[in-house]
């Protein structure tokens, strides 16, 4: 028997149904730890999780993890195809990262709603607003915002900040109503 090494090769969880040894056993868990923990962490373009979130990672070949929440599409096709691949992943929070989070709003127009909502996001929770949106018809004023949050605890937060605001009947954000 011969046991090669190549530095292009990772350790599979799969290795652990061919060695027999406590000792082999015991160290292909320890790299697969280490890995998870050392690995480059990819958020999904597609649903954009964010830390706090109900998310799962899917290990892609090379080794890098791309975090999906749990609902997404894309994870649940690639879990069907390759579902050794799917990992827990711990997502934390982290105060120097802010994630985009695009927040509809409906609402009864207003003078000053608009107003009221910026500042509500910059001044009142001290985000910073990346796009924002609006049509009105029929006095119902629609809109969707973008701006950044470190968590889903923040996003949540500022939801029940804007549903407080007069004229505000419906708030509905990333996956979080």
């Amino acid at each position: 028997m011969e046991i090669g090494v190549s530095e292009e090769i990772t350790v599979k969880e799969d290795w652990l149904e061919h060695v027999q040894t406590y000792n082999a056993k015991r160290a292909i868990h320890q790299v697969l730890k280490t890995m998870e923990k050392d690995e480059p962490i990819r958020r999904c373009p597609i649903c954009q999780p964010i830390p706090g979130g109900d998310i799962i990672g899917f290990r892609e070949p090379g080794g890098h993890v791309v975090v999906h929440r749990r609902s997404c599409p894309s994870i649940i096709e690639q879990a069907s195809q390759a579902g050794d691949s799917v990992v827990n992943v711990e997502f934390k929070d982290d105060p120097d990262v802010h994630y985009p989070v695009t927040v509809s709003i409906r609402a009864i127009d207003r003078y000053h709603l608009l107003m009221d909502v910026i500042d509500k996001i910059t001044n009142g929770l001290g985000l910073s607003i990346d796009s924002i949106s609006t049509e009105t018809k029929d006095e119902i004023a629609e809109g969707k915002i973008t701006f950044f949050v470190h968590s889903v605890t923040e996003l949540v937060l500022a939801l029940k900040q804007l549903y407080e605001i007069d004229g505000i009947e419906e708030v509905k954000g990333d996956g979080i109503r």
